[in-house]
């Protein structure tokens, strides 16, 4: 059993802060990487040497979407759009501008996006015993999937997790469903006794 404490961050595209990044690269950025940079800015402001995991079901899609009816439509894509639209673009732009030299992880496993991008997360914790920086995000939905994801709804997490007392990580089989990534914000707020996932649960010390 590993115990943690737990910091979280959560944005939006319309409440990032940007005045870290650079004015040029900010014009370009989605709305995904816009939320994903903030939530991680505000954990770990000093970032040089903390190892981050950052897990999004469907990455940069709008991106993508623009580049495939671009490529469809007059036969080309767009050179400056293309480095932006890869699932690592936003994490690996955070480690350049913060100058984090520390090794970082990118995971997209469709429904259990966030359960397994968490358990990255503690894994390094647990192996390392060190602080690692954990970002979920996924932006709005392109209009030519809405009737494929009529529900979808964007949501950047940040958490920032270190070595600590506050709750009890145990490894298992523990649930079939895969956890809402939400349930971490209740949790850490106090509005959730633990976090259930079909690999691992989060239990609050002293529940």
């Amino acid at each position: 059993m590993t115990f943690i404490n737990l910091k979280i961050a959560q944005c939006t595209a319309q409440t990032s802060d940007l005045s870290f990044v650079p004015a040029l690269l900010r014009r370009r950025l989605s709305a995904n990487i816009k939320a994903s940079l903030t939530a991680a800015h505000l954990l770990c402001p000093d970032a040089q040497d903390i190892a981050t995991v950052y897990a999004s079901r469907f990455g940069e899609w709008r991106t993508t979407t623009a580049q495939l009816e671009l490529e469809y439509a007059e036969n080309r894509v767009s050179a400056a759009s293309f480095g932006l639209s890869v699932h690592n673009a936003g994490i690996g732009l955070w480690h350049l501008i913060s100058q984090n030299h520390r090794p970082y992880t990118s995971i997209a496993a469709g429904l259990h996006s966030f359960d397994l991008g968490l358990l990255e997360a503690l894994s390094i914790l647990t192996k390392n015993q060190g602080r690692v920086l954990y970002i979920y995000s996924d932006e709005s939905r392109p209009e030519l999937y809405a009737q494929i994801f009529p529900d979808f709804a964007p949501l950047t997490i940040g958490a920032l997790i270190e070595p600590g007392a506050d709750f009890a990580v145990e490894l298992g089989n523990f649930s079939a469903a895969p956890a809402a990534p939400l349930a971490l914000v209740e949790l850490a707020a106090s509005k959730q006794p633990e976090l259930t996932a079909p690999f691992y649960r989060i239990v609050r010390a002293g529940c």
